[in-house]
């Protein structure tokens, strides 16, 4: 069978296509936000936030500190790199923190502490927030997307639930025929 170049060339598009989307459908951003964000490094953005006002940017960290007021909310993040669901990586990469500002009411016991989220929206300029006993410059951005992550949960082991008895000491029709439980 003949194949010309031409129906190699709308394969290897359509492949392309196909890659491109699967990869974009995995971001909790919205396309048309992604869209609009600028590509800046964390680093550039705590040296002059005022530079950056009005765009938008995509932020990833962990909650450190959440301030509920009478018309907004205030999260104060720990800076993490993101990977390409956007999800943030270790904090160990982080480059100082940020604070994220919204209009809806946060509850501290959903945002607790040590909590991923990620955050579209434009940069609004900076803000000087006491950490321990030090003033802290950092930017401030006024949020379009938040999106908290779930926390991890160890999974069970799947094939046995006697604590006391083994999975080798077990009769031979539960460890081969008992239902898994997830």
């Amino acid at each position: 069978m003949n194949v010309d170049n031409k129906d190699r060339r709308l394969v290897y598009t359509l492949m392309i296509l196909a890659i491109a989307s699967c990869l974009a459908a995995c971001s909790v951003v919205s396309p048309n936000v992604r869209d609009q964000a600028v590509d800046l490094g964390f680093s550039k953005l705590a040296d002059k936030p005022d530079a950056y006002i009005g765009q938008t940017v995509i932020l990833g960290g962990y909650v450190a500190e959440v301030l509920n007021l009478a018309d907004k909310s205030r999260l104060m993040v720990l800076q993490a790199p993101l990977d390409f669901k956007d999800e943030p990586k270790s904090r160990q990469a982080s480059k100082g923190r940020f604070m994220i500002v919204t209009e809806q009411f946060l509850d501290p016991m959903v945002y607790e502490k040590g909590r991923k989220v990620t955050v579209a929206g434009t940069v609004a300029g900076k803000t000087s927030e006491m950490v321990a006993q030090y003033a802290y410059q950092m930017p401030m951005i006024k949020a379009s997307e938040l999106h908290l992550w779930e926390e991890w949960q160890p999974r069970r082991w799947p094939y046995y639930d006697d604590p006391f008895c083994s999975w080798w000491d077990s009769p031979p029709y539960y460890r081969w025929h008992r239902p898994y439980r997830w």
